[in-house]
């Protein structure tokens, strides 16, 4: 089949799924014969923090319906996974408002073929127990994969606490955008504690980051793009020249920024430069925003050292605290108001963690 028809089978049976999912409650599960077994499993692997585990679970799913013959466990890239998340999947989760991020089993099953125990010690402590699970829905599902009235009522069951989890992001109330009233220094700080602490994989960092210099250059006739862009995979792959830049009326490149919460080590020093050679962009200083000293410590500079020439490029590294205060400072109490509107908007997003929403509850409630 066509990579089209394919995407409208994907779409299609996973419309089905969730509709029918939706339209159930946990008593039409306790009948099964693994009723026990598979909600122990999903009680560990649909709230994870991390979405990747379960969106393998969905992508196998898929791969199986296209496939009678898919044994993700064995070859899980055997479906061309990443089609069938990017183009079918996702687009069915957003339809049904379900958080997701745009490529999660991409990045946790990463050039992996097998999904075995190798693959699971190889995560990190903390999401092992995800791995974990996601093998094991697997493995429960292969098994009842002959007997279809079995296997339906599993895939609708790890639906329906899909939905339930759904359900619970949703029905969070976030705190509305504070008042400025405050000092701007004191909000200002109130955002960076919020920031750093709340990350969430560095997409909290570059919206923050990147809203701030929007409000403060747009008033230059400068432009500034990649704030809203993903945050997951590099800037070579997706053609972007920095996590943010700016541009002016004409399109031309000014400034290029990496924002990140995370160490700076040599290797993406050399992504950075990559990416800008690639698209070209060479010659412009990279900017890193980020945690100074802490996130350059890998580099091993000199200390009070803030730029490095590397690869024939300057890169200048500014401490996100000090560079957000100053950001703050320059805005008027009605771009300070709009800026905090559209933060309260952004953490409002059901894509948006659990944990994330919560902690701008707690900071600025």
């Amino acid at each position: 089949m066509t990579a089209k028809e394919r995407n409208v089978i994907i779409t299609e049976y996973f419309r089905n799924i969730i509709t029918r999912a939706k339209d159930t409650i946990e008593a039409d599960y306790t009948g099964l014969e693994d009723y026990e077994r598979a909600k122990g499993i999903l009680d560990n692997l649909i709230p994870h923090k991390y979405d990747g585990f379960r969106g393998i679970v969905m992508t196998a799913i898929g791969g199986m319906h296209i496939n009678t013959e898919y044994n993700p466990l064995e070859d899980f890239y055997a479906c061309n996974p990443r089609p069938i998340f990017e183009h079918g999947i996702y687009y069915v989760l957003e339809e049904f408002n379900i958080p997701t991020t745009k490529s999660p089993p991409l990045n946790v099953a990463k050039t992996i073929i097998k999904l075995d125990n190798n693959w699971v010690m190889g995560k990190k402590v903390n999401t092992q127990i995800a791995a974990l699970s996601a093998i094991e829905y697997l493995e429960l599902l292969l098994a009842n994969r002959a007997n279809q009235d079995i296997y339906q009522a599993l895939i609708i069951f790890f639906f329906f606490r899909l939905e339930q989890h759904a359900n619970s992001v949703r029905s969070i109330a976030i705190a509305p955008a504070p008042a400025t009233t405050e000092s701007k220094v004191i909000l200002a700080n109130k955002l960076i504690q919020f920031t750093l602490d709340y990350p969430e994989g560095g997409t909290v960092p570059q919206m923050a980051v990147g809203k701030l210099i929007r409000y403060t250059v747009n008033r230059e006739n400068k432009y500034v793009k990649g704030e809203m862009e993903s945050v997951f995979g590099t800037n070579t792959t997706s053609k972007k020249p920095a996590d943010i830049w700016t541009e002016d009326n004409q399109g031309n490149i000014l400034n290029l920024y990496e924002i990140t919460v995370k160490k700076i080590d040599y290797k993406r020093l050399d992504d950075s430069v990559h990416s800008i050679i690639q698209l070209p962009y060479i010659g412009k200083d990279i900017n890193f925003i980020c945690r100074m000293p802490i996130d350059i410590e890998p580099l091993r500079l000199s200390p009070c050292t803030e730029t490095l020439y590397y690869k024939g490029q300057w890169f200048n590294f500014i401490d996100i605290s000090r560079f957000m205060i100053s950001c703050i400072t320059l805005l008027s109490d009605n771009e300070i108001a709009e800026y905090f509107s559209e933060m309260q908007e952004f953490i409002n997003e059901v894509n948006r963690k659990e944990k994330t929403k919560n902690g701008w509850n707690y900071i600025f409630s």
